[in-house]
């Protein structure tokens, strides 16, 4: 065949795709969306995908195994977000999937049962849902486990949920525990002080994010990776304690977290009462949000090792007046200085 020919087969082919979809109904593309009680379900497959909730349901939901005869397999992304009546939720041996925020912003919701069909879970499932107390599992789930009301995968290597108005307020994670997965403690009410054990080796991005009343972590030898933003807003963090054994982390007398080889300071505790800090020699970086809404801080020396201070490393730091740096006005100028910083370049300096 020419190519020539090839082409005009090619066009002759896309011109009868494009007749058929023109007479075809919508509704055998894309399957449609149904109601039934509180719920809005699509049917993909012979199977029940729920992409919605009735904001007025309240109270307890026991969502059912089937919606219009057809086996409820899935809860879509943010199908529940914003139910913010609900105090508790029922979810059915038949679902295997719960998408990302699918319980997010449910403001009284404070018990969620999963079935034992559940095999896959989304991030931020309850993303400030500030009321959870406890999440429960069934025994015969394969993938999933509840310890103590908080979420674990099966084996208990990933802490995935810890629910935000869980009542205790001294928690060590499980021992075999080696991820703290992203937002697992965000938004803890009660939560004060936290141990991570010797096992774990990573803390996701926003794992601790608006923990209002913790005031102390102690972090285990093995942690090695630290996300974004993980201890953001923890306005009454007095300190971390990091394992002498640890190679990759260290904590200094006043609880501020370093690189091991301090070069690095991670995070300067926003809930230390101290007014003056002294950032140790050897400093050459000030990361990301380091001293995020320390309020107390009104004077800090900086050592002149210091090359870079990532965007708002002093965001928020209302009471900071004075900056004592250790090098010239001309080395502070070399300093590359991140957005954000206003609170830090608006302080007299002494040179």
């Amino acid at each position: 065949m020419t190519g020539k020919s090839k082409l005009i087969k090619a066009l002759s082919v896309v011109l009868a795709l494009v007749m058929l979809l023109g007479v075809m109904p919508v509704s055998s593309l894309v399957a449609s969306a149904e109601t039934e009680g509180y719920l809005t379900y699509k049917v993909s497959g012979g199977k029940a995908v729920i992409i919605g909730c009735n904001d007025a349901v309240s109270g307890e939901l026991v969502i059912p195994e089937t919606l219009g005869s057809y086996p409820v397999v899935k809860i879509d992304l943010g199908s529940f977000s914003d139910c913010d009546s609900l105090i508790s939720v029922s979810v059915p041996d038949s679902v295997e999937s719960i998408g990302s925020s699918a319980f997010a912003d449910c403001d009284r919701l404070a018990i969620v049962k999963i079935g034992k069909g559940v095999t896959s879970i989304g991030s931020n499932v309850f993303n400030n849902s500030i009321a959870l107390e406890k999440i429960e599992v069934a025994k015969e789930n394969k993938a999933y486990v509840s310890e103590d009301g908080a979420l674990y995968n099966k084996a208990k290597t990933d802490l995935v949920v810890f629910p935000a108005a869980n009542v205790v307020d001294s928690f060590t994670v499980a021992e075999n525990v080696t991820e703290i997965k992203a937002g697992a403690f965000l938004g803890t009410k009660h939560l004060k002080s936290i141990v991570i054990g010797d096992k774990v080796t990573k803390i996701g991005n926003n794992a601790f994010l608006g923990s209002m009343n913790l005031q102390t972590i102690s972090i285990g030898k093995s942690v090695t990776t630290i996300g974004t933003d993980a201890f953001k807003g923890c306005s009454k963090l007095t300190g971390f304690v990091v394992s002498a054994d640890n190679n990759v982390l260290k904590s200094d007398a006043f609880g501020v977290l370093y690189s091991k080889d301090g070069t690095q300071l991670i995070n300067y505790p926003a809930g230390s009462t101290g007014k003056k800090y002294e950032i140790a020699d050897g400093t050459k970086v000030i990361n990301l949000c380091a001293f995020e809404s320390a309020i107390a801080l009104s004077e800090i020396r900086i050592p002149k090792s210091l090359v870079e201070v990532e965007p708002s490393a002093f965001s928020g730091c209302l009471a900071l007046s004075k900056v004592n740096y250790a090098g010239s006005d001309v080395e502070w100028a070399n300093v590359q200085i991140g957005g954000n910083n206003e609170d830090l370049e608006s302080a007299d300096f002494v040179f």
